[in-house]
């Protein structure tokens, strides 16, 4: 097991508060299941349980996991699952240039934290976001206004957070490149929380 060190609460400028973080390499080596709303996680090697729910493929070349999406019912991006993002979704600028009118652009500015430090962001929401064969509606979406740095990513259209992966029981199968998502007890016909 490859461990590292780092001060994330220094990093961050104390947005951080936990003692560590289980990153790629753990999932790619593990079938990893995460129940949001129970606040549960079960692993094991690849193969030691049945994943449970829809099959959504994912892309790992960049050891990151990665999903093709759909937004607004036509509008497709590849999106970063982070569960270490406590929020529903980003959307990169860079995304948005491409996509003009997609998301509403608001006057609800905020500073958005990761470990790199602070950037930018304005709060919206979309009218639609297709994670395999659920649909949410009405998702919260910050959109992320560097132009530079992690949350400019010129290939991923944002990120999918916990906000949006805690209406599911998510498994994470990397190794057959996939990710499984079983509707959670909030989960009503696209309304969430």
């Amino acid at each position: 097991m490859v461990v590292t060190t780092l001060d994330l609460a220094g990093a961050s400028g104390g947005a951080f508060k936990i003692d560590g973080i289980l990153g790629y390499t753990f999932f790619a080596q593990s079938l990893v299941e995460i129940d949001g709303g129970a606040l549960r996680m079960r692993f094991g090697p690849p193969g030691s349980f049945a994943p449970r729910g829809a099959r959504v493929a994912v892309d790992v070349d960049r050891a990151i996991p990665e999903a093709r999406l759909q937004i607004n019912g036509n509008v497709a991006g590849s999106f970063l699952i982070d569960t270490g993002n406590s929020g529903d979704l980003l959307l990169y600028h860079r995304f948005l240039d491409n996509h003009p009118g997609l998301v509403a652009v608001t006057q609800n500015r905020r500073s958005s934290f990761g470990v790199g430090g602070a950037t930018a962001s304005y709060h919206t929401s979309l009218d639609q976001l297709q994670l395999g064969d659920a649909t949410l509606h009405h998702a919260d979406a910050d959109v992320m206004e560097g132009t530079s740095g992690a949350f400019a990513d010129r290939f991923d259209a944002g990120n999918v957070g916990f906000g949006v992966l805690k209406n599911f029981t998510v498994t994470f199968d990397l190794a057959q490149r996939a990710l499984y998502l079983e509707r959670g007890p909030n989960f009503d016909d696209g309304r969430y929380r």
